[in-house]
């Protein structure tokens, strides 16, 4: 069972990471679904270790995957993309930060979720057709890409998706789908990474003896890095011919589903 959980939960954080589905809040949902299970013991509450290896294996599978950009960045080639990126960082690192280091728990309250992927999932809706597809990364400056930052702060809500909110943002101040989505992808880095780190100061900190699931992080890590790989891959494309039209309905259906039930 504790395998099946640990499967489960790597396949949907792979999968859902980088589309605008909101993958935290599938988390939730899951957890709390298989938390029914006593086989399970604890597992589903706080399992700090599987958290750090979800957070490495997306990271990993990004990185590799705009290994060109991320090259530039660091070597400081492009260093444009590196501003514009740094700057759409620094409003969550802030926010983000302040939440770790208070201790603060964002309530996961299963009409949260369902309220905001409906709302969200309209505004991302709203983006995508009416948005104007004039610019690209190149072509934004420095105050469209703190506005974009800003649209991660919101997405500290479960059922918001990161990535959602960022691409909404990017459609609405004139970037084309695919610029859009690759600034959301390129800005996923840092913001994982932050996340990654602060899951590791959470862990240093915490009273709880994490060590046992170490084994089973690898696992996590693997299948994590793997899934999300693929599913960045094929969402690119996905993005360069469709609309968001089949993201929008999902979140919709789901989101009323989840207050109905």
């Amino acid at each position: 069972m504790i395998l099946l959980y640990i499967s489960i939960l790597s396949i949907i954080q792979g999968i859902t990471e980088f589309l605008p589905v909101s993958s935290s809040a599938h988390i939730v949902l899951m957890s709390a679904f298989f938390s029914q299970f006593k086989e399970l013991g604890n597992i589903t509450e706080d399992v700090l270790t599987i958290a750090i290896a979800l957070h490495l294996g997306t990271l990993l599978s990004v990185m590799v995957y705009y290994n060109k950009e991320v090259k530039d960045m660091i070597t400081f080639k492009d260093i444009k993309l590196t501003t514009k990126i740094l700057l759409a960082f620094i409003p969550i690192a802030i926010v983000g930060g302040i939440i770790t280091m208070a201790g603060i728990d964002i309530l996961q309250s299963k009409n949260i979720i369902a309220t905001a992927m409906i709302v969200f999932g309209i505004i991302l809706w709203v983006s995508d057709k009416y948005g104007k597809e004039k610019s690209t990364i190149k072509d934004i400056g420095y105050k469209e890409s703190i506005i974009i930052g800003l649209s991660q702060v919101v997405a500290l809500i479960p059922g918001v998706s990161r990535s959602g909110a960022t691409m909404t943002a990017g459609r609405f101040i004139g970037m084309t789908r695919p610029e859009a989505v690759r600034f959301s992808l390129l800005l996923s880095m840092p913001t994982i990474g932050a996340a990654m780190l602060a899951l590791i100061y959470k862990f240093i900190t915490t009273e709880q003896n994490q060590t046992e699931m170490l084994k089973v992080s690898v696992l996590v890590f693997i299948l994590s890095a793997i899934v999300s790989y693929i599913s960045l891959k094929v969402f690119v494309k996905f993005a360069k011919k469709f609309n968001m039209n089949f993201f929008v309905i999902y979140r919709i259906i789901l989101g009323i589903l989840l207050l109905l039930i």
